[in-house]
């Protein structure tokens, strides 16, 4: 009979059957212990020993036993004794060894504590380096975050400000309203991003504010105020009546430009036609003590004051300040008209000046022995529109343009018409005939002066 033996270590640590009186006792099977069911039917007494069994050939892959023809064995029936049976005995358990356990000797302990200390080191230095890189990632991970997402802004101004704030804005207002600066209309911001972190911000307080005046622009930086405060800090004197754009309560701005036009003021006395209704209105305008002096001229020539009103050197208007009505002293005693004494009702010309001879100082060109007549309207205004009073001639347009200012007198000096200007024209100075007709307010006026040879001097 062949017998395999799946574990010979078993074999060798299985104990021997023990003898009990005249039978042997089974040895109880260890727990793990396997054996084939065919040594199960066998007698106690002919269970064959496995250490005499002698292998002839090579083991079959599968064992396969004879079935033998046996009789199962009768209980075998122990003498009955007296008294209580012995307790049955207790054999003592073997330990089966575990194969795969690996003992280690006594002399190989310090190098396994060695190996095992060494272990625990290197576990704790691969914990600290595993620390250290998720650290290092944190770190970098922060260092990028605010390399593109967070700037480090500075704040200064004018005034001498200076700040910093951390911010993921890029808007210089909110950035502004972050930090607490506040920011006036007038303030100019400035914001510098920069290539980095790092961005700046500056705001400038002050603001340029330019004047004109008197030709010249001067500019100066100012923080707040008003246009007065403006002129009085840069120095600039200013009359009451001086015009100045923005008013003087105006409130400064950036780029302000403000504007100041002098304004002067010139009196002129002269002798004028003046309509019935402007001296209707100039007596309405006098208090009541002086309305019932003045009287109305039937010829409608007065010695007006005029007072012009100039805007940096340029006449804006001009206004009555006095007028009365003028009696012409054209006739003497015997009828004849005055000689010397200016007959026109202007008195002047601005920028003409008469000198001792009575002969203007500067003009444009002469006349001389001009043939001139008189004439007289009792309505018109002239051919060129412009009125006809005492002081206002006819001539030829196309020799002597409409508003011309003329000088007529004698040579002599004997007879002095005065200032005159070209305003109507007529037949006979078309036609050559005559060269001017000097208006006089009556015929009688007209026929006293007849025909004469004047000198004209023209300023225009």
């Amino acid at each position: 009979m062949k017998y395999r033996v799946k574990d010979p270590s078993i074999l060798r640590s299985y104990p021997k059957p023990r003898q009990v009186g005249s039978q042997q006792i089974p040895i109880p099977l260890q727990p793990g212990l396997h054996i084939n069911p065919a040594f199960a039917t066998q007698q106690a007494g002919s269970f064959p020993n496995p250490f005499q069994m002698q292998q002839q050939g090579p083991l079959p892959r599968t064992a396969q036993l004879p079935q033998q023809q046996t009789s199962i064995p009768r209980p075998v029936q122990l003498p009955q004794q007296q008294g209580p049976l012995p307790r049955p005995t207790q054999l003592p358990q073997q330990q089966v060894p575990n194969p795969q356990a690996v003992r280690v000797p006594a002399s190989a302990q310090p190098d396994t504590m060695e190996r095992q200390a060494a272990s625990k080191s290197t576990k704790k230095e691969k914990r600290r380096l595993w620390i250290a890189l998720w650290l290092l990632g944190i770190i970098a991970t922060s260092v990028l975050f605010i390399v593109f997402f967070v700037d480090f802004v500075t704040i200064s101004d004018s005034k001498g400000l200076t700040k910093s704030i951390a911010t993921m804005s890029g808007d210089p207002s909110m950035i502004l309203e972050k930090a607490g600066v506040q920011v006036g209309k007038n303030d100019l911001v400035e914001y510098s991003p920069g290539t980095t972190v790092f961005a700046e911000i500056y705001i400038d307080r002050s603001f340029p504010v330019s004047i004109a005046f008197d030709g010249t622009n001067k500019t100066s930086n100012f923080e707040s105020g008003t246009v007065a405060d403006a002129l009085v800090k840069m120095g600039i004197e200013f009359g009451e009546d001086d015009i100045i754009s923005p008013s003087m309560n105006t409130a400064l701005a950036r780029d302000m430009e403000v504007e100041i036009k002098r304004v002067t003021f010139d009196s002129e006395s002269m002798r004028a036609e003046v309509s019935n209704d402007d001296a209707a209105a100039y007596k309405e305008s006098l208090e009541d003590s002086a309305k019932s002096k003045f009287s109305m001229a039937k010829s409608r020539i007065y010695d007006v004051v005029f007072e012009h009103r100039y805007v940096d050197a340029v006449l804006s208007s001009s206004q009555i300040m006095s007028m009365s009505p003028v009696v012409h002293p054209f006739d003497d005693a015997n009828g004849n008209i005055f000689t010397g004494e200016p007959l026109s009702s202007i008195d002047s010309f601005i920028g003409v000046e008469i000198g001792e001879d009575g002969i203007p100082k500067t003009y444009k060109r002469k006349m001389s022995n001009a043939i001139c007549t008189a004439y007289s309207s009792s309505s018109g205004r002239g051919a060129s529109g412009l009125g006809l009073y005492c002081g206002t001639v006819a001539v030829n347009p196309n020799v002597i343009p409409y508003g011309t200012r003329l000088f007529i007198r004698s040579s002599d000096g004997k007879f002095v018409y005065g200032f005159a200007i070209a305003t109507d024209c007529g037949t006979a100075m078309l036609e050559g005939r005559v060269d001017i007709d000097l208006y006089f307010e009556t015929n009688k006026e007209c026929n006293s002066f007849g025909r004469r040879q004047l000198d004209v001097y023209i300023f225009d």
